[in-house]
């Protein structure tokens, strides 16, 4: 029987091995025909990015930008299925059949007092205090572009595969994906690609934290403070409770983080209150401690509750697993790149950025996209500093992620950078995300033994823990949306 550092050994030697066998040194003909479909639907993806960039709409509000990207893939053959897990903007658009079926995530929600004109200093254009200073627009079309481009291969019959565009929403608050994980719309993949706008073009297998966010509501009787009793005091048992998760804080029992805030609605000296609730924030790079945590803080809970003789709830408000990088499939999105080369700016591009550092005061240096070297830098023990929704797909098949260049290092989800998201810098980050995507898709497709190699790497990766969602029973609580960073 092999131990878990013989089996990690093993895993990473094949992951290298495999390195220069499914390597992609140059691109196939399908693939270059491919490519030049992309070029030539160009000038459509950037219309549609430009318009969600103009409808800029917040998270649990992107009406009008899901109308537009269901109705472009509708009238593409789509077969779109809407309203996923209660929330109505959130779909999945589906086009092909049979093995392997392939994800690709899209996101257009805005941020709040990003809004900007395409100009290289402050102008907003009109009442919308939102904007896309997160590139969600282009991460929407990049996506969409590789979709289109698969289909384009399928509809030829080059290529067999299920294509699937999931529409999702507040990555970076309550986490749309997280419950599309949780009702199970991600079982039957096999890989899925995530991108993001970045102002770097990398590939690596850098982790993201586990995050839960879970609230405890201890309950017991008002009355007066004149009265001595001191049973069925909720307080104390909020009290009693914290005790334990602090002695839990200082054993270091959790790789991570805990935070927690204290609510008493409706609090008065003269009052012992019926109702304490006590918010608790995890953080963790890893999954099986963030669980761990959370079961004993539920069984501290019940002792505190038992004691103070009160009654206690418990209600996970958002949770996001740990994100499980696939090796093999990251050097491949990494040698893609490579194939396709760096981005280019003109001259005017070059000179647009400029203005804007200058306006902010910062350093002005040259608008520039050189892929990154590959580096595996995932965090074991302690924080990434991050949580993203996407990570819960992550344990139910390969996952890839990548970011490219759409902007210099300005502020994101801020104004700054939405004068890239609606420019022509950021329409090039967009195709090229589409390109890489694409020739990824039709690579791994074509290859059973690329495929082999990342699903026996992802088992490896995932077999010390099996896959449950955190989360309430019920649609997502779009009213309630939780940051997460």
């Amino acid at each position: 029987m092999m131990t878990k550092r013989v089996t990690g050994w093993l895993v990473g030697l094949l992951s290298s091995c495999c390195l220069s066998a499914f390597a992609q040194p140059t691109l196939t003909d399908d693939q270059q025909a491919m490519l030049r479909f992309l070029d030539i639907q160009a000038e459509q993806l950037y219309q549609y990015s430009d318009s969600l960039w103009k409808l800029a709409e917040p998270s649990f509000q992107e009406f009008r930008s899901v109308k537009l990207l269901t109705g472009i893939l509708r009238s593409e053959g789509f077969r779109v299925e809407e309203n996923l897990a209660g929330a109505p903007t959130m779909f999945v658009a589906t086009y092909g059949r049979g093995k392997p079926v392939i994800g690709l995530f899209g996101e257009y929600d805005a941020d709040r007092n990003a809004a900007n004109l395409a100009v290289p200093y402050r102008q907003v254009g009109s009442d919308n205090p939102y904007g896309h200073g997160a590139g969600h627009n282009l991460l929407a079309v990049g996506s969409l572009g590789a979709a289109l481009a698969i289909k384009h291969l399928i509809d030829q019959g080059k290529l067999q595969c299920t294509i699937r565009y999931f529409g999702t929403t507040a990555e970076g608050g309550l986490g749309g994906k997280t419950y599309l994980a949780r009702d199970g719309y991600f079982n039957d993949l096999d890989l899925s690609l995530y991108w993001h706008p970045s102002p770097v073009t990398q590939a690596n297998t850098g982790g993201w934290d586990a995050l839960v966010d879970v609230a405890f509501q201890f309950t017991g009787r008002k009355r007066p403070v004149r009265l001595p009793d001191l049973s069925e005091n909720p307080l104390e048992a909020a009290l009693d409770w914290l005790s334990a998760v602090r002695r839990l804080q200082k054993n270091r029992s959790l790789p991570g983080r805990i935070h927690w805030v204290v609510k008493t609605p409706g609090a008065d000296l003269r009052w012992v209150p019926d109702t304490v609730t006590v918010e608790v924030r995890m953080q963790s790079s890893q999954q099986t401690a963030i669980v761990r945590a959370l079961d004993s803080l539920t069984v501290f809970a019940d002792q505190a509750a038992q004691s103070n003789q009160v009654t206690y709830s418990r209600r996970v408000l958002q949770a996001k697993h740990e994100f499980i990088p696939n090796r093999t499939a990251m050097r491949l999105v990494h040698n893609t790149m490579a194939v396709l080369g760096d981005l280019r700016y003109t001259a005017d591009e070059i000179t647009y950025a400029n203005q804007l550092q200058t306006y902010l005061k910062q350093p002005v240096s040259e608008l520039a996209a050189p892929l990154r070297p590959f580096t595996d830098r995932a965090v074991t023990n302690g924080l990434n500093g991050y949580a993203s929704d996407i990570s819960d797909a992550s344990w139910l098949a390969p996952e890839i992620y990548f970011t490219v260049c759409t902007q210099p290092f300005v502020p994101m989800h801020a104004w700054p950078a939405t004068v890239f998201t609606g420019h022509s810098i950021g329409h090039k980050g967009l195709l090229y995300a589409a390109k890489v995507m694409a020739v990824v898709i039709d690579t791994y497709v074509r290859d059973p033994a690329l495929q082999q190699t990342i699903r026996q790497e992802h088992r490896e990766r995932t077999q010390h823990y099996r896959y449950r969602s955190l989360l309430e029973p019920g649609p997502i609580p779009a009213g309630a949306n939780y940051p997460t960073n």
